[in-house]
Parts: C-alpha cells; sequence; structure tokens
C-alpha cells in the first residue's frame, strides 16, 4: 500500500464518524433479518438518499435478492466511518 492510499485515523470515532452512514448501516442491521443490496436500497430510499459512490461501486446489483457476503456490512460500515472522517 502507497503512501498516497493512507489516511490519519482516530483511535476513538469522531461524532460525525459514528453518527451519519455508518449508523444508518447499524439501524439497517437491526430492522432486517436477510441483508442484500435490494433492502438495503429500499433503506436508502426511505431515509438516506442516494447511496455514496464507493458503495455503489461495491454493489453491481442493487435489485439482487441474495445476501451480502458476511464480511461486506462490516467493510460498508468501516468505508463509512472512514468516508465521514471529518
Amino acid at each position: 500500500m502507497s503512501e498516497q492510499d493512507k489516511i490519519l485515523a482516530p483511535f476513538e470515532p469522531t461524532y460525525h464518524q459514528w453518527n451519519g452512514l455508518a449508523r444508518h448501516l447499524g439501524r439497517y442491521m437491526q430492522m432486517h433479518d436477510r441483508y442484500c443490496p435490494k433492502t438495503l436500497k429500499k433503506y436508502f430510499d426511505r431515509f438516506i438518499g442516494e447511496p455514496p459512490e464507493w458503495m455503489t461501486e461495491e454493489v453491481v446489483n442493487w435489485e439482487s435478492d441474495s445476501a451480502f457476503a458476511t464480511a461486506d456490512l462490516p467493510v460498508f460500515i468501516y468505508k463509512a466511518m472512514l468516508s465521514d472522517l471529518k
């Protein structure tokens, strides 16, 4: 990994990090038994708006009923917290 691909993140999340998209993703997980692109997109449409660009690159088919891989949502939360770093 090059120095250009690194960022400096705080040990403790900032208010913006834990209160933004990461918190929404946690709420989404509490509201659904099955996590798939289709239900996540419905959550975005209802509560947030458009998904961020980095997420649309990760999720190829928003109409899919296929469950996300086990690690996908934690990675989404991690990326959300990094993107909300202010």
